[in-house]
């Protein structure tokens, strides 16, 4: 910008003595008279010159000294990320792992994307890298590529190496984070979670997910949960929109209820059901009662608090569900007490 503003300030002072020497023709030719009307026009013509130099070089001077590098945001943010990034990708090499295969296996893992074109949708990157790291990942057995009509076709799904790998790399992901963002208090990362929403916000080119949808998903997460127990749905139809609202796994304690559920907008606490009592745990664990509470619960006999009522009386403390396994594990007091059903598609 510098070189530019005095490049344009010698091509000024250029014409101003182009015209200065013209002045001095007219004069010689026409007279001081009529020579003197014709200056007087061209030193119009060398004041707006000399303003606009004037105030052309003021705005670029005062832009010159505003903007900084060091002060954009943009450059901080893109340092940031750099660091993550990088910190992230060095605790990934010992378990011979990238960042672009961490995104694939983490999203088959959480049953996000089951084929190439639905991975390219949901990592928002193009179908031929998908392809590439897929197919990286085939070499090397964690993923099963189920052919189809040609090479980008067909069904992506984890190997039995997947799912025992994985939990490894969740672990070395909350480390990053914690490393990055571990200092910050809840309150501080709920403003920073807001900021980031509002911005994002703006970018129609950005696909809004996680916690970037936090308060659309728990106010539709709260609905469904209400409408189920209210109108007594049956599981799986909950358990499938559960799904459908990003939820992963979630966690119930009777006694009090304490439900707990985590998806990728992070972690929600339900509100306590209408109509719920603290409950009693039984001591001891009765799995054939348990499994006649449970029939009738699915057979639309009992509510679902009714149905918490005998549970608890069948010696069952709490229950988790994993989506992606589509299993409820129902656990009692003592660890070695518990039962295990499989939720069927609907």
């Amino acid at each position: 910008m510098y070189y530019l503003y005095h490049y344009k300030n010698t091509i000024e002072l250029f014409q101003i003595a182009i015209i200065w020497i013209d002045c001095e023709k007219k004069v010689s030719k026409y007279g001081l008279g009529r020579g003197l009307i014709i200056i007087a026009t061209h030193i119009v013509d060398l004041t707006t010159i000399a303003q606009s130099t004037i105030i052309d070089g003021m705005k670029t001077n005062k832009i010159s000294k505003l903007h900084n590098l060091k002060s954009d945001i943009g450059y901080w943010l893109n340092r940031l990320r750099m660091e993550v990034h990088q910190s992230f990708e060095q605790r990934l090499v010992a378990h011979d792992v990238t960042i672009a295969q961490w995104c694939i296996l983490i999203a088959l893992y959480n049953n996000d994307a089951a084929s190439i074109k639905e991975l390219s949708l949901f990592i928002e990157t193009d179908k031929a890298s998908i392809s590439r790291v897929v197919e990286r990942l085939v070499q090397k057995k964690l993923v099963a590529h189920t052919a189809g009509k040609d090479r980008r076709s067909g069904r992506i799904s984890l190997t039995d190496q997947g799912p025992m790998l994985i939990p490894k790399l969740i672990l070395e992901a909350n480390k990053n984070e914690q490393q990055f963002f571990g200092h910050l208090s809840e309150q501080e990362l709920e403003q920073l979670r807001s900021i980031f929403t509002t911005i994002f916000s703006t970018i129609p080119s950005i696909k809004r997910k996680g916690w970037l949808m936090h308060n659309d998903q728990m106010n539709s997460l709260k609905t469904l949960l209400y409408t189920s127990k209210s109108e007594n749905w049956r599981y799986p139809k909950t358990f499938q929109a559960l799904i459908e609202l990003g939820v992963t796994s979630y966690e119930v304690k009777i006694d009090k209820y304490h439900a707990e559920y985590r998806g990728d907008f992070g972690t929600w606490i339900e509100p306590v059901p209408v109509g719920f009592s603290d409950l009693a745990i039984n001591i001891k664990f009765d799995e054939g009662a348990f499994v006649d509470a449970l029939k009738d619960q699915m057979a639309g006999k009992t509510t679902y608090i009714q149905w918490l009522a005998k549970t608890a009386q069948a010696g069952v403390a709490r229950y988790v569900v994993y989506m992606h396994d589509r299993t409820v594990t129902y656990y009692g007091m003592n660890a070695h007490d518990f039962h295990v059903e499989y939720v069927p598609k609907i």
